[in-house]
């Protein structure tokens, strides 16, 4: 198994299909017929992401064979998504690894999908492209982590706002719920002594606050302090894993260990929590969304898009 590109860009900055990931993806056998869970990450290159993807693949492999969730051996090189530090970035799009987790409770059977936006923050790339991306990975997620480096800032605001926006005018358009949870995950976080819950939900509401006297971040406010997001925090894993790691458990500092074991074991434990429903609450199949995907992506390629600010988007 290995991450498959679902959407890339072409030459011209339109998104394509990949219809041969999709057809290997969701519409295998008895696949279509399940009900779905999608775990998005969307954030700046080179912060983390697929690092933690390839944590929260090994806890989703123990949950599919119904073992106690585990993030691997201490020694295990990881593997899976492209992970390694540095400047160079996996192709823009959105990339899905390329088999489900089958998970079962109650005879009930889910599938759950883990994919990784690529260029969904890139200030080299055209914001256009960038904001297509990141709605599209918000209207197709149950749950969304937008990674976070250090603190949000304006550039994240901004393109928070922006991806908010865009998302209701698609959800409103196909049945679908715009954004169903979001997951704000701060890395580095500069304080490694207070990195719980009640810190997390301290610092997001610290946030808002400063938000709340203007009006270009509406959006951003009302999510942030809504149902629907919640906050974590992760500490700088430690010098280990910056220099020629192999991203094994042995290399992190023990503070980020435990953190990191304590987010992705509430993430998969909590599975079933996360069902991706259209706008009445009912379940959406694989099958279902395939035709979802194909049409939100038709959209997306066809609507022109002009602003500099939230405060200008339109479609």
């Amino acid at each position: 198994n290995q991450p498959i590109q679902l959407v890339h860009t072409d030459e011209s900055g339109q998104l394509q299909l990949n219809e041969s990931a999709v057809q290997t993806c969701f519409l295998d056998g008895e696949i279509s017929d399940y009900p779905l869970c999608l775990i998005c990450v969307i954030g700046e290159k080179r912060r983390g992401k697929s690092f933690l993807m390839n944590y929260i693949l090994r806890a989703l492999s123990c949950q599919e064979n119904g073992h106690p969730l585990s993030l691997g051996e201490d020694d295990d090189p990881l593997s899976g998504f492209e992970w390694r530090h540095g400047d160079s970035s996996t192709t823009k799009g959105i990339w899905i690894w390329s088999k489900p987790f089958i998970i079962e409770r109650n005879k009930e059977k889910m599938a759950v999908f883990v994919l990784d936006t690529e260029g969904s923050l890139d200030i080299r790339s055209p914001r256009d492209i960038c904001l297509k991306l990141s709605a599209l990975s918000m209207i197709l997620s149950s749950y969304l982590i937008f990674n976070v480096n250090s603190n949000l800032k304006t550039t994240e605001m901004d393109y928070l706002e922006m991806y908010l926006d865009v998302a209701q005018y698609i959800g409103r358009s196909f049945d679908l719920l715009a954004l169903q949870h979001l997951d704000i995950l701060i890395r580095d976080w500069q304080d490694f002594k207070n990195c719980g819950k009640e810190d997390a939900r301290a610092y997001i509401f610290q946030e808002t606050e400063k938000l709340l006297n203007g009006s270009s971040y509406r959006l951003v406010s009302e999510t942030l302090r809504g149902p629907l997001a919640d906050c974590s925090l992760l500490p700088n894993p430690g010098r280990g894993l910056l220099v020629d790691s192999q991203g094994k458990l042995s290399d992190m500092e023990e503070d980020f260990r435990n953190l990191l074991t304590t987010y992705i074991f509430t993430l998969v434990g909590d599975i079933w929590l996360h069902k991706k429903t259209n706008r009445q609450r009912e379940n959406v199949t694989c099958a279902q969304l395939v035709k979802i995907l194909k049409r939100v992506v038709n959209v997306l390629q066809s609507a022109p898009y002009s602003f500099a600010s939230p405060l200008q988007v339109s479609i």
